[in-house]
């Protein structure tokens, strides 16, 4: 089911242009779909006022999984994760990733996911997970084995 509708968005910016922001996901409209057990197919675009607008898709997922109050955000990527100093961080909590953005270690096309992955634990999503998608069987060797693959985000490590 073509969920595009369920993402309400406005203007970013007029330079801009077309891109827009999420001001709020449809929960109730996610869940009438899924009750139907139909699959809704959410597209990264917001419906706005007389206008659509592309949104980030990490962005888009992100906010869909807070709606949701999914267990788990997990995003796919190009890479095996989040790398500090040329070493994969399998478990690091939002924190110490904020720092490695500000530090300019986590960069580029990392950032959007990252951010991504803290907004939805901030926001009471328990974990949120990067992982390689061009790795064979990249979300089943996630879900189903005991060491996982790619870069865990939580709220705040076993530590606290």
């Amino acid at each position: 089911v073509d969920a595009v509708n369920c993402i309400n968005a406005r203007q970013k910016s007029k330079e801009l242009g077309l891109v827009g922001e999420i001001n709020k996901v449809d929960r109730h409209k996610l869940l009438k779909y899924l009750g139907s057990e139909h699959v809704p197919v959410v597209s990264p675009i917001g419906i706005g006022k007389n206008q659509k607008y592309n949104i980030n898709a990490d962005t888009a997922a992100s906010r869909v999984a807070v709606a949701l109050k999914a267990e788990k955000l997990t995003i796919l990527t190009n890479v095996d994760g989040v790398m500090i100093n040329g070493n994969l961080q399998t478990h690091i909590d939002f924190r110490a990733a904020k720092k490695e953005i500000k530090n300019g270690i986590i960069n580029k096309g990392m950032i959007p996911k990252v951010e991504a992955c803290i907004y939805a634990v901030k926001n009471k999503c328990p974990k949120a997970h990067l992982i390689n998608g061009l790795v064979p069987h990249a979300l089943l060797l996630e879900i189903f084995t005991d060491k996982g693959i790619g870069t865990e985000i939580v709220y705040k490590n076993g530590n606290e």
